[in-house]
């Protein structure tokens, strides 16, 4: 039972003494009057006085005994400022945080800053981004917030410059060696795959395009003009002649250049490769390295190639770059992060026995990078931490924080407050009883 208030005793005295006072007056007119009233008023009075413990009974006399107030209740239930005690303590929490790549080993070690990054293949693309995880973490090492970065973009100078050079690529390569030795020689044909309308390959579809000095493809009625000599391996615009060849034909076969054909003449070597294009959703033709065919000719001889002396058949042929700097607010600051001109590659990364022309395959969806992010120095921003021990048999519902204006500024036992000023601690019990408990920030 709670203690009442030495003006709630004094109430109890008063109305006993009033309804003495109506008894003495009620006697002056009239025999038929009663003490009961005056005696009950008396017993709360006695009993509101005592410094004894009181029983059920005795408690149930004091019911509405001052009114309107109800002093104490014959239920069990006990008043909300004694189901909990609660204890505001103010600790210095420490905050520091530290910029680190994130790799797939993250976890307990020291920072790393060199790393893998994982490589996404894009569908219906020729250029696959790979990116790199930067994040910041605590001093226990937890990751508090982290941005991701990809590849498609350089830094120049001062400029930051956005291309798809920038991205990977890869291709089915192929090579004709020792050029020279063919004099005026040129290529017949090349074996070019085909998928069907919606990008999937389909075994034995291939055309065998005639590329040679009178093929129909040096100019026709969509094609690009092509001067005959040109095609010849010792003139110096053969990489071009080829190519443009080559795009003619499958322009005027598929209605769109449907194809990423690249020459190139060097060490003396006749270099020719397609770039995959990975999960194309419509017709797409490339060099397939299972069954690669090309005829050549050195003016009276003709040769039958069907392999390249230069390794796998797909090759990286274009590295990935990344560049970019993000903004990390943190609690006391912020932190801008730069990552400097990261490069990746494919780096054995495809499988080359089960990727073709329409779809490239990795063993592993990592690469290595080379760089690192800059400014790996780390923030302080340790802070006057404030908790609440909460002492109670009912459940902790919830823990909110308040400034003046009765804002929640944060929940949970621990909060670290942004700026001096007045607060309230607001825990609210499973029996539904909510209590503050205010508390001063000072300066």
């Amino acid at each position: 039972m709670p203690q009442l208030l030495p003006a709630d005793v004094d109430a109890l005295r008063c109305a006993f003494v009033h309804s003495i006072y109506s008894y003495l007056k009620c006697k002056t007119y009239s025999i038929s009057c009663s003490l009961s009233k005056a005696k009950e008023d008396f017993l709360n009075y006695k009993l509101a006085s005592s410094t004894c413990t009181l029983g059920e009974t005795d408690k149930c006399r004091l019911i509405n005994a001052v009114e309107p107030t109800l002093l104490v209740s014959c239920d069990t239930q006990v008043p909300c400022s004694a189901q909990a005690a609660i204890a505001i303590k103010n600790t210095l929490g420490p905050a520091f945080y530290t910029p680190t790549i994130i790799n797939e080993t993250f976890g307990t070690d020291a920072p790393v800053f060199s790393a893998r990054g994982d490589i996404s293949l894009i569908p219906n693309s020729v250029y696959h981004d790979a990116s790199l995880t930067v994040g910041i973490i605590d001093q226990d090492f937890n990751i508090i917030d982290s941005t991701v970065f990809t590849t498609g973009k350089a830094k120049v100078g001062a400029s930051v410059i956005t291309s798809d050079i920038y991205r990977l690529k890869a291709a089915t390569l192929f090579s004709i060696e020792n050029i020279s030795t063919l004099g005026s020689g040129y290529l017949k044909t090349i074996r070019i795959y085909y998928t069907n309308s919606i990008g999937q390959y389909v075994p034995g579809q291939f055309w065998d395009i005639d590329v040679s000095t009178t093929s129909p493809y040096l100019a026709c009625g969509t094609c690009t003009p092509v001067t005959a000599s040109d095609l010849l391996f010792n003139s110096p615009n053969w990489a071009t002649a080829i190519k443009t060849v080559v795009d003619n034909a499958i322009r005027d076969l598929t209605g769109a250049v449907n194809i990423d054909f690249i020459a190139v003449k060097a060490n003396n070597r006749a270099l020719f490769y397609t770039t995959v294009k990975h999960l194309p959703n419509s017709t797409w033709c490339g060099l397939r390295p299972a069954d690669f065919v090309f005829w050549y000719t050195n003016g009276t001889q003709n040769f039958k190639s069907s392999a390249s002396s230069l390794g796998p058949p797909f090759f990286p042929t274009g590295n990935g770059n990344l560049y970019g700097t993000h903004t990390f607010s943190l609690s006391c600051d912020d932190k801008i992060v730069e990552v400097g001109n990261v490069g990746m590659n494919f780096d054995g990364a495809i499988n080359q026995a089960t990727s073709e022309f329409n779809e490239l395959k990795l063993v592993s969806n990592k690469t290595f990078l080379a760089g690192s992010i800059s400014d790996t120095s780390t923030l302080d921003c340790s802070a006057n931490e404030y908790t609440a021990t909460v002492t109670s048999n009912e459940v902790v519902v919830s823990v909110q924080w308040l400034n003046s204006l009765l804002t929640i500024v944060g929940t949970g036992y621990t909060f670290t407050p942004s700026s001096p000023g007045n607060y309230i601690a607001r825990i609210t019990l499973s029996s539904g009883c909510v209590i503050d408990t205010p508390f001063t920030v000072p300066a």
